[in-house]
């Protein structure tokens, strides 16, 4: 979903619900602003991800820049960067 799919979705959502109470999505009540913000984060950061051109070593560094602003153990940062350098390796 494009960036103008997103807004055009989330203007058609405050039309019909002006006092932007939470919209219900399977068990989860979920305000459509936060959610749309979070997902289109996220989409940019798995972008960002795969159209790395990173070894081993590359991608040790760059979870490790990540691990800063996050909480995990070494394990956990470990096993994510081992698994970025095989699902994405170098072209």
């Amino acid at each position: 979903m494009s960036p103008s799919d997103l807004a055009r979705r989330r203007s058609e959502a405050r039309r019909r619900n002006p006092a932007k109470t939470p919209k219900t999505i399977g068990y989860q009540n979920i305000d459509f602003d936060v959610f749309a913000s979070l997902l289109s984060f996220y989409v940019r950061t798995v972008n960002l991800l795969v159209s790395q051109d990173l070894d081993r070593e590359g991608w040790k560094q760059t979870v490790d820049e990540m691990a800063k602003m996050s909480e995990g153990t070494d394990d956990d940062f470990a096993a994510i960067a081992a698994y970025l350098t095989k699902a994405f390796p170098p072209k």
